[in-house]
Order: structure tokens, then sequence, then C-alpha cells
């Protein structure tokens, strides 16, 4: 089966590598004419006075978004970069607004948001210090609102909803899969491992729904984050926390009038009718263009601050892995690289973590512990939490001097575990296959699939877990200033939203990457610096080429077996990466 996979991976590599090789270098022979008549249309259509910055999160959000020869470009949505956007750029792209004269106010269309709770609420900070800086106005239109949605558009100073659109203002929900059904009938046999009864990752190889311990987190979690939003909405919509409360629970909004007659938007009515009341806020006749500017538009024309220190951040996103970055995977490798060319900057004087990861691998959490801990004997380095910074995330925030998370961060999760999968009987009875083996010694093939695991190979599997379970919350208690007693009754895998982790000590400050970036100054003694940073770098043909024949494939088999197969396909490979020791977050949390 491998082999014959491995035949048509091969096949289908090579195929895609000669097809869009051909076809980079064919948009690279046309891409200075693009670029020319691109950046001529943006000059143009960044001209005039009524001018406003349109925020739009469709696009997937990503803590820093580096550039590309593709950017003036546009590509298929499958090819190019605009399917990203870069969170840290339009943070600075709000910030910039505030102080310009020529951008009049801000414009939100949010029917589409795929970012996390964390990066919306930095987003929504930024706009509520727009507000309070410059006196400019937000507004808000949108077809559909979700949850998330809502609490970012509730900042606005006006809010509008076409009349037959959807506003979700129903709570929270987590919902989880699980696999013990399926396994059974594959005949695969799951063999888990685990210290603490919150490291509720592996539930889904062995039960049918949520254990008690798991339930119990999940709805403290939820109803943390929760309410956090519900008291920020309050405040912007001028209404009751407990009232939004009431409105919630009772599903009292069904359709966008009654959202209006609740006083969760201003009016109904379509966007033309919102760009109309919009002009004439600004007191222009009908005929008057107003024109909108993206955030990655906007900040080209910016000029990069004249000053030699610097607090460099070091982006620090997605699950670990050990080896180089790659995809949405955090490589140990590619992080410890990053974090020496902070280090060895003698114009760096005081470095940023900025954390956006659920964990993995438990060896690559303790590399990348390590590298961070002897930074921090030179240079004073903050961790800055993003929406997920949990298991070996918050392995590598607690090698920092202090740690800043979002109240709505996703933290905590100190744990390990252990799976592998026992596939013999699958191999037997459902493809006939059977194998049979030859060892030097009694454990040489210790932890293979291909047979039964022994009493004796558990108890040593369990011992490693243990071990790697005493030395993570050994050096968490350090950090934190705890005893290892205190540390691990906030451990065993427990979920913490960032308010409950700063409560219990986990964390030091609430507050995103701004504040996290002041911390940094202070204790480096700096006052007059710029923020520089650093991310995975690609050579020139890397960001050429992108990673474009895997975009490729993955359409191409998204196409054949239809996105429902493929997400299928998909969770499998999730599976086969749990394998081994791990310390990260349940990775199918989804929050909703």
């Amino acid at each position: 089966m491998n082999f014959l996979k491995n035949i048509l991976s091969s096949f289908i590599g090579s195929f895609l590598a000669i097809m869009v090789g051909g076809f980079v270098f064919l948009v690279f022979a046309v891409a200075i004419i693009m670029v020319v008549v691109d950046q001529t249309e943006s000059s143009e259509s960044t001209t005039g006075n009524n001018k406003m910055l349109q925020i739009d999160l469709s696009n997937e959000l990503v803590e820093y978004k580096e550039s590309s020869p593709f950017d003036d470009i546009e590509l298929p949505g499958f090819l190019g970069s605009e399917s990203q956007e870069g969170l840290i750029q339009l943070l600075e792209a709000i910030d910039k607004a505030a102080a310009d004269d020529e951008i009049k106010g801000v414009f939100l269309n949010l029917s589409g948001i795929t970012a996390g709770y964390s990066q919306v609420k930095e987003v929504r900070d930024h706009l509520l210090a727009f507000k309070e800086k410059s006196e400019k106005p937000v507004f808000a239109y949108s077809e559909v609102l979700s949850e998330k949605a809502y609490y970012l558009a509730s900042v606005a100073d006006q809010l509008y909803m076409m009349p037959e659109g959807l506003l979700e203002f129903n709570g929270l929900s987590i919902d989880r899969m699980y696999y013990k059904n399926l396994l059974e009938k594959l005949e695969v046999k799951p063999r888990i491992f685990r210290v603490g009864q919150f490291k509720s990752a592996v539930e889904p190889f062995l039960r049918e729904d949520m254990s008690e311990p798991n339930r119990q987190q999940l709805k403290e979690f939820s109803e943390s984050i929760y309410g956090e939003m519900l008291k920020e909405i309050a405040l912007s919509r001028n209404m009751e926390a407990v009232s939004l409360r009431t409105i919630s629970d009772g599903l009292k909004v069904r359709k966008v009038t009654d959202a209006v007659e609740l006083g969760l938007i201003d009016e109904a009515i379509y966007q033309d009718e919102a760009i109309a009341k919009t002009k004439s806020y600004f007191e222009l006749d009908e005929n008057d263009k107003i024109t909108f500017i993206s955030p990655n538009t906007y900040m080209k024309k910016s000029a990069e601050k004249d000053v030699a220190t610097k607090v460099a951040v070091v982006i620090a996103e997605g699950e670990i892995v050990s080896g180089k970055s790659f995809d949405n995977y955090l490589g140990s490798t590619s992080f410890a690289k990053d974090l020496k060319k902070a280090k060895d900057d003698e114009n760096v004087k005081a470095i940023v973590v900025r954390i956006n990861s659920p964990g993995g691998s438990a060896m690559a959490s303790d590399v990348m512990w390590r590298a961070i801990q002897q930074t921090a004997k030179v240079k004073p380095v903050i961790a800055s939490m993003s929406s997920v910074a949990a298991s070996g995330g918050y392995y590598m925030a607690m090698a920092c001097d202090s740690i800043v998370a979002e109240p709505v961060t996703i933290t905590g999760s100190i744990g390990v575990f252990g799976v592998l999968f026992e596939i013999d009987e699958f191999l037997k009875n459902k493809l006939g296959i059977t194998t049979d083996r030859e060892n030097t010694g009694q454990f040489s093939d210790l932890g293979s699939p291909m047979r039964k695991m022994t009493p004796m190979d558990s108890a040593i599997i369990q011992t490693e877990v243990n071990r790697i379970y005493e030395v993570f919350t050994e050096k968490a208690a350090q950090s934190r200033g705890m005893s290892v007693e205190q540390l691990k009754s906030y451990a065993g895998g427990r979920v913490w939203s960032g308010i409950e982790a700063k409560q219990i000590g986990l964390v030091d400050e609430l507050g995103g990457l701004d504040r996290a970036v002041m911390i940094a100054a202070e204790k480096a003694g700096i006052t007059d610096y710029k923020v520089s940073y650093i991310s995975d770098e690609k050579n020139f043909f890397e960001k050429l080429s992108g990673d474009y024949s895997t975009s490729l494939a993955d359409e191409v088999i998204k196409e054949k077996i239809g996105e429902e197969q493929y997400y299928y396909l998909q969770m499998v490979e999730q599976m086969k990466r749990f394998q081994g020791v791990r310390a990260i977050l349940p990775y199918d949390l989804k929050i909703d």
C-alpha cells in the first residue's frame, strides 16, 4: 500500500514540479509589467481626500506575513499570497491611520472571519485606541456576523447589517470529534500513555464523548472567554452585560430586525445604503466618492522609523516539530536560528517571542525552551501569547522573563502524552497482509505498530512519558516561582483562558503584542527604538515559487474526492502525526 502510494506521490510530485516550475517562470516573465500596472492603479486609487481604511478579515490571519514577489500580482487563490493577511501589519496600519489626516475613518466588512479570539481582541483593542486617539469614526457593515465577528464589529460607532442577513448571538460552543468506533471497525488499537486527568487530546481515540474532567475544564474555560466578550460588547454598545447574556441564552435574536430592536446593531440596511450613510456622516454629496484602502496597500506607502536601536519580535507560529519549519509547522531548528539572529544583533536590545502554537513535539519544545533560556541570559526576552500558546507553546513561554497574554488566549495545557497504534489486525483482517520479524534484542522493535504491545513495552513507554512530564512541571514551577506541587495543581493538561492563567500565576500580565514590546523595552532601559520582525525566512526562489506544488496537489485531491472526504483524510494525517510523545493542546479544539 505504502509502496503504491509512494510511487503515485513521486509521480504527482514530479509532474507538478515540472508544471509549476514552468508556470512560475511564466508568471515571473510578466510580473514586472503587471506590477507596474498594479502600482499605477494603486497610486490612482489612493488619491483624493475621502479615504477610509477598509478591514476585511475573510482571509487567513497569520501573525506576520512575509513579503513575496507576488504580493502585487493578482493570482488564483491557492497560488497567491493574498489568501493570507498579517496580524502585525494590520495592527500597524490601524495605528498609522490614527495619525494620518488623509484617513477619515475605518470601515469594517466582516461577513467572513477566520482569526482566533485573541487575534480578534487585539484588532478590537487597536480600533478602540484608534477612535480615542484620532476621534475618527469606525463603521461596520456585514451580511453575516458570527459570534466572533460581532464581538469585533461591536466596536463600531455605527453597525449596519443587511435586512435579510444573519447574526449569531447564542453563546460559544466547543465541538470535538471522536474516533473510538472508527478505530474499532478498522481493528486499529490505540495505546495511550498520559499524565494528568485533563490531558484530553487522546480522548477521541478512547471515548465516544467527553470525560467529566474535560467537560468541566471546557465549560469553565469557555465561560471565562464569553464573559470577557460580553463585558466588552456591553461597554461598546452602552448596554449591561447581564442583559446581553439574557439575549444570548434565550436566543432572542433570530433575525436582523430583532438585533436592531434589542440594540445590538444600529440599522438593517443594504451595503449601498450603508455607504450612503457613511458619506452623509462626512457631509459628502451623493456623487462624491469614498476611496476604501486595504491595510496591505496602505502600509506599502509607510516609511520605516530610522532608529538603530531595536526590539526584535521573533514569530513562533504553528504546530511544533523538530527540524525546519514548513507550511503551518514551527520547526525547532528554524526557530533557534531566528532567535540567534536577534541575539547576535548588537542593535537588538530586547526580544519578544510572539507565540501562536498549540504545542507539538515534546523534544522540539524543549529544544526551543533551551534556546530561549540561553538568550534570556544575554537580553530581556518577553513572551507575547496570541490566540493559542498551550502545552508545547507554554513550554516555550515559560523560558521567558515575563509572559503577556490576552484575556481570551488559550494557554496552559501543561501535560504530556504518547500514542501508538497497533495495526497488525487491521493489516491482516482488512488487507490480507501479515508481518514477521527477527530482532537482535528483546526491545529492538519497541513501539512497532506491526505487533501487539506487551505489558513490559507499556511500562517502558509510560515511564518515559512520566519522566518528560516531571521535567516539564519542574521547569514550569521554577519559571513561575512556585513549588512543584502547586504548579501541578494547575497542570495535568488543563486548559486555561488568559484571564484565568493570570489569576493563578501562569502568566504575568494581560495585554497584546504592544504591551509585551513595551515591557521588553523597559527591561532593556530603552525609550527610542523601532520594532523589527523575524520569522522563518525563505530565499528568493522559495518566495517566488512558494509551496505551489503542494497546494496544487491538495487542490487536485480535494477536487477528486470531495470536500468532506478530504477533511477526513486530513484527520487521518493528523492521527499519524500524533504517534510519539507529545505536548499539545487537544488538536481539534474549535470554538464557535
